[in-house]
């Protein structure tokens, strides 16, 4: 059948298709990063990452503050809030230690966490409790990728390691933008190329090598 209305009900079915994949394929996804994020982010070691290295911290604190022995989130505090914001928003907000170290450097009187992980959160509402930090901290588990923020609620919003995390990123920024209010800060600290994917094998070529060379124990 070539009619008109035949052409139209196959379009819509194969519209109809497409989103139902694309749903279901985006609820897979997010299963997978909740699945992965409580099994293995909790309770591990914060000196356990690359990044937690002494000279590639001394690096990157380098590259971000001028000072080899300054500290990203020390640096940003003093530059940019004078006077501790009211209201700030962490996305991917993991076990909590960055909303400890906000308030440790009076950048925030309070902040929202939100995460993937029941985990995570769980261990961030627990780490604000012994911290004295719990009236102060607001934790939800969420699904960032399909998140909606209420709009002129927040002085600053953290990615902190995070915003590679998301699949979904022009959707998340909008609703970032949006959220802010005039004049609010954005805190980005990723380390994540242009193109937001895995790097090339000729990138990937150095560090390869060197990760095959080490001992098995390592």
């Amino acid at each position: 059948n070539h009619s008109p209305m035949a052409s139209v009900i196959r379009g819509s079915i194969s519209s109809l298709a497409r989103r139902w994949g694309a749903l279901r394929a985006a609820r897979a996804e997010a299963a997978a990063a909740r699945e992965f994020w409580d099994a293995g982010a909790p309770g591990e070691p914060e000196d356990r990452y690359w990044g937690s290295q002494p000279l590639v911290r001394r690096a990157i604190n380098r590259r971000v503050t001028g000072d080899p022995n300054r500290w990203p989130m020390e640096w940003f505090a003093d530059r940019y809030v004078p006077t501790p914001l009211p209201l700030g928003l962490s996305v991917g907000c993991g076990t909590g230690l960055l909303e400890r170290d906000v308030f440790a450097k009076a950048i925030c009187e309070r902040i929202e966490g939100v995460d993937f992980s029941s985990e995570a959160i769980a261990e961030a509402r627990r780490g604000a409790e012994e911290a004295g930090l719990a009236r102060r901290l607001d934790y939800r588990v969420e699904d960032i990728n399909a998140i909606r923020l209420p709009r002129h609620r927040y002085n600053i919003v953290f990615f902190h390691g995070s915003l590679h995390h998301i699949r979904n990123v022009e959707h998340v920024l909008e609703e970032v933008r949006q959220s802010l209010k005039p004049g609010g800060l954005l805190f980005v600290d990723e380390y994540m190329g242009p193109a937001r994917a895995e790097w090339t094998d000729e990138h990937w070529g150095f560090a390869r090598s060197a990760f095959d060379a080490l001992p098995e124990d390592l």
